[in-house]
Order: structure tokens, then sequence, then C-alpha cells
């Protein structure tokens, strides 16, 4: 009854996104994104490298603006000219929009004891450890040494 939305078993009445146009779109898009290679040749889809370049970016916290040097280093020097690969992070995030991808930052408290999101986005310290959301230092530019 549920699942792909090009299944003959799926139900029309069924109110989930992907049985919406936008959603059959959607998910059209994120199947193009999947299955085409960023290369001929290529193991990985567009879709696998971005998001894979993603979780690097996540593991070491590194900004937008590296991500997007990145992005444009691969396409242009690394890869084959015919390539998919985004050549910034800009345009990789439009491709993740497309297919509903949104990106969103959500802070987490420095001893991982909860996240800042919903009801506590609006937290300045943790509920349960009550450390600071932000360093100090970040939010002033006064870092030690720095003055």
């Amino acid at each position: 009854m549920f699942g792909n939305p090009h299944d003959e078993g799926a139900n029309a009445d069924d109110p989930r996104h992907q049985h919406t146009a936008q959603g059959q779109q959607q998910w059209q898009e994120a199947e193009a994104h999947a299955q085409t290679p960023i290369f001929q040749g290529a193991r990985l889809s567009c879709l696998a490298s971005i998001l894979g370049l993603l979780n690097i970016q996540a593991k070491h916290k590194a900004s937008n603006t590296m991500l997007s040097d990145i992005f444009q280093y691969c396409h242009s020097l690394l890869l084959p000219k015919e390539n998919v690969l985004p050549r910034s992070w800009k345009e990789a995030k439009k491709i993740l929009s497309s297919i509903g991808m949104e990106y969103q930052i959500v802070h987490a408290c420095v001893n991982d004891c909860m996240l800042f999101h919903g009801n506590s986005a609006h937290l300045t310290e943790c509920s349960i450890c009550e450390e600071a959301r932000y360093d100090p230092h970040m939010l002033t530019g006064n870092y030690p040494g720095n003055q």
C-alpha cells in the first residue's frame, strides 16, 4: 500500500508527500541523481558523491566555503571533464533542495547531552549539564591571545 509511488499498489489517498505531484517529481529527480554516475564508469552517483562530501564536512567541522573549494577542485581538476559533480556547495544545495533534502544546521551541546532543536532551539545553555551553547569567545571575537 505504501512505498514507491510508482508501485501499482500505491494508494492515491495516501497523504504522504511522495503521492503528490511535487513529491513524485522529487522522487524522480532523486532517483536520477542516485543513478547518474558522476562520470562515465564511476562507482559513485552524483547524489552519493554530494552526500559523501557532506559527511566529510560534518565529521571535520569544515566550513561551507571549504566545501565549495573542494567541489570546485574535484569538478575542475580531479575528475574527467564530462563529470556531473556540482561545482560548488551552492549547486549541491540546490540539488538536495530539489529532491526534498533541505539543509539545516542543528547545534549540539558540547558534551553531547542534547540538541538545540525544536522546542529547545531558543535555549542558550544545555538543559541537562548547563554548559553554554556558544563559546563566549566566539560571540565576542576575543580569543585568548587575540587581543
